[in-house]
């Protein structure tokens, strides 16, 4: 929270932040894009989708009735090799969604714990998928990592703050 001392000075986290002003201060994803703030609460619903989407097709894929489908014998034993481990990516995939959540509501309430949260999540699943040989997915968390750590080093220094947010707010083309 920020407060405003006797010298002028506002002061977040009892460090001395810059003041509300009328120009803006703070970054724009990709140069261009929209704030910060705004980055970080939008990648961590598009990561909450794409989840969920992993969840329901798991779901899928260890439902019981699944593998029967197939008639080839060495696909019925790919798949229950598969259901034996699938606990693993629903568990990484749950885990996610949680994780996203907590950075989306700390970006919308300026809680930088949360943000903190999404952001390592992001950077361990980075390191997850570089190890699984997914380098597209690694790339895509360091991607959705970055908005998270620019945000959170905005809020540290007093740009990106609820009284400051109004000369902060920039979008190009969503909500």
């Amino acid at each position: 929270m920020e407060t405003e001392k006797a010298d002028g000075v506002y002061y977040a986290d009892g460090e001395a932040a810059a003041s509300p002003t009328t120009e803006k201060q703070g970054h724009l994803f990709f140069g261009c894009c929209c704030d910060t703030r705004r980055a970080t609460i939008i990648v961590n619903v598009i990561n909450m989708v794409m989840a969920a989407l992993a969840l329901f097709g798991m779901g899928v894929v260890a439902s019981s009735g699944f593998a029967d489908q197939f008639d080839d014998d060495a696909v019925k034993a790919d798949l229950a090799t598969a259901q034996q481990y699938i606990w693993i990516p629903i568990l990484i995939s749950a885990f996610s969604i949680l994780c996203a959540g907590l950075g989306m509501y700390g970006a919308m309430k300026y809680k930088q714990w949360m943000v903190m949260v999404g952001a390592v999540w992001y950077c361990i699943n980075s390191v997850l998928s570089i190890l699984g040989g997914d380098l597209g997915g690694a790339a895509l968390s360091g991607l959705f990592a970055y908005p998270h750590f620019v945000f959170m080093q905005e809020m540290k220094k007093g740009i990106m703050t609820e009284a400051n947010y109004p000369n902060e707010k920039h979008s190009c083309c969503c909500v």
